[in-house]
Order: C-alpha cells, then sequence, then structure tokens
C-alpha cells in the first residue's frame, strides 16, 4: 500500500514469506529501495521479485549516472515494467514503484 502526502510518499507492507501454507519467514522486508527515494513493494515468488528489483535498481542507477541527476518514479516504473514484461513467461511477482 503507497499513500502520497505533500512532503512524499508512505509506502508499507506485511513481512510474511510463505509456502503454499507453510510461513517461511515471518519478517521479510518486502520493500525494495530501487533509488535514493524510490522503492517498490514486492508481492509473489520473493526470489523472482528480488531478481526485478535488483535488475531494476541497477539499471536505475546506470541511468542516473548518464543523466547526471536523480531517476524519476515514472523512468523507475516503466525499467520494471519493461522487465517485468520481458520475463513475463519465467516469473511470479507483482511489483509496484513508489517514491517522490
Amino acid at each position: 500500500m503507497a499513500v502520497e502526502f505533500d512532503g512524499g510518499v508512505v509506502v508499507g507492507s506485511d513481512s510474511r514469506v510463505s509456502a503454499g501454507e507453510a510461513v517461511v519467514n515471518r519478517v521479510f522486508d518486502k520493500l525494495s529501495p530501487l533509488h535514493h527515494r524510490i522503492y517498490c513493494a514486492l508481492s509473489g515468488s520473493a526470489a523472482d521479485a528480488q531478481a526485478i528489483a535488483d535488475m531494476a535498481a541497477y539499471q536505475l542507477e546506470l541511468h542516473g549516472m548518464e543523466l547526471e541527476e536523480p531517476p524519476l518514479v515514472l523512468a523507475a516504473a516503466n525499467v520494471v515494467r519493461n522487465i517485468s514484461y520481458k520475463y513475463r513467461e519465467d516469473l511470479s511477482a507483482h511489483l509496484m514503484v513508489a517514491g517522490w
């Protein structure tokens, strides 16, 4: 869940990872930083979601160096969208991008 306010965005999620009915990890951080002020909320397969977030963070770091300024949240969302679409047949994860 993300809520916008005058000074930025508040992003929250649960922390439980399960496999079927069994809870595998009760304290997994489902909020992954993509850049200094951009985060994504992870859901679905934890490994798939973290892999997408890691690839997106790497691409955004390169993007920021090329532009010599921080990437926009829209650019981050587009990077995540493109990675998710490219590997859509193999992945079982969903990400929500938020930032300010």
